[in-house]
Order: structure tokens, then C-alpha cells, then sequence
């Protein structure tokens, strides 16, 4: 049987993992191992110009990796464990052109993200590291998914602004708070909102 441990301090990716860990992945090959938190070095996000998705991509898988190397240098794992880090960036398409939004700084940039999802979109870039302890493989991947939204009421968008945890969201949104105005079914693109790629379940089962 695999331990799968991740890298993660998201209350919501952390969630979303114990809830459908053992719907996605089989129980008896595979068990919940433990969570740990990751460093990486925060001036990637404003050195590394990205004018495409795929630069955006390249960069999120990066910072997984980094995230990795952290946990895998301070503990020490069983062979029979996958290590998992996660990266989760927003894009926003601007006349400009491409916006990389990670964890906003302050609420007022909060509110220019909320008003620019409004009526529109957003792609979540998601990128994550797997390493196999027993093989000494490392295995980088990444996913992009489009996130189309109807147009917010006024009490939905003060909720978002004045959440208690909006800060610590990659983009400035939550996603389960807005899943009434998602086009598509929330069910549909949760895994991706939340950081877990449906991608992720289908590679660790092969």
C-alpha cells in the first residue's frame, strides 16, 4: 500500500484532499499519509515575467518543486510514500494582457479582482511535484482550467471582501463561496478551484 504525505497548509485543498482521498484513489492501495507545511522563495512570483499560460504553468510547477525540496530536506519518509506539493496561481486576461494574481496583499486589491470576475473569467493554474521515495523519481505536471462566473449581487461581493480568510486565497476568490455564479457545475471544476487536479488522482492510480 502507497502513503501518500502532502505539502500543503491550505485549510481548503487539506479539506477537499480528506474528502475525496479515498473516492478517487482506491483504499486499499492507497492510504492519507500526514500534511506538512512548505517554504518557498516569494520573489519568483515578481522576478519571473510570465506573458503566456504556459510561462504561468512552467512557473507554478517550479515553485511546487521548490516547495518539495523543502519538506523532503527537513524529514525523512518510508519508501512506500509519494511526496505531493501543490502551486496554485490565478490568471486574469487584461487588455495588457495576461495578469499573474497570486494571494493578494491587502483588500483593496481583493476588490479589483472581484470586480474583474464579475460577468467574466479567470484561468487557475495549478502545478505539482510527486516524488517517489522507493524509485527516487521526481515528476512535475501542471493544469490549466477555465473558471467562467455570472455576475456577482452586492451582498455575495462584500461577503468575499471582508471574508476572514480571503488573503490567504491564490486570485482573491473562494471559490466555494461563489459556486452559485460558476457557469459550469461547481462540481465539475472543484477539484481544480481547490487546488487538487482531477489530473493529479489519474496519475498517482497509473
Amino acid at each position: 500500500m502507497k502513503n501518500i504525505c502532502f505539502g500543503t497548509t491550505s485549510r481548503w485543498r487539506q479539506a477537499f484532499i480528506k474528502k475525496m482521498f479515498g473516492q478517487l484513489l482506491p483504499p486499499s492501495e492507497f492510504q492519507l499519509g500526514e500534511f506538512y507545511s512548505s517554504e518557498f522563495d516569494e520573489t519568483d512570483l515578481n522576478s519571473t515575467p510570465c506573458r503566456t499560460i504556459e510561462d504561468v504553468q512552467h512557473l507554478t510547477k517550479r515553485i511546487s518543486n521548490e516547495k518539495l525540496g523543502s519538506i523532503l530536506n527537513s524529514n525523512t519518509f518510508s519508501p512506500d510514500t509519494f511526496v505531493v506539493c501543490f502551486d496554485q496561481l490565478v490568471v486574469k486576461q487584461t487588455p495588457e494582457g495576461i495578469e499573474v494574481r497570486p494571494k493578494p496583499k491587502d483588500r483593496e486589491t481583493v476588490r479589483r479582482y472581484l470586480e474583474s470576475y464579475s460577468n467574466s473569467s479567470l484561468h487557475v493554474v495549478n502545478g505539482w511535484s510527486v516524488f517517489d521515495v522507493e524509485n527516487q523519481l521526481l515528476t512535475l505536471h501542471s493544469s490549466v482550467d477555465e473558471i467562467k462566473f455570472k455576475e456577482f449581487d452586492q451582498a455575495v461581493f462584500n461577503h468575499l471582501l471582508h471574508h476572514e480568510h480571503i488573503l490567504t486565497c491564490a486570485g482573491g476568490f473562494i471559490s466555494e463561496e461563489m459556486k452559485e455564479y460558476t457557469i459550469k457545475p461547481f462540481e465539475e471544476i472543484q477539484a481544480a478551484c481547490f487546488g487538487v487536479p482531477e489530473q493529479f488522482f489519474s496519475f498517482i492510480k497509473c
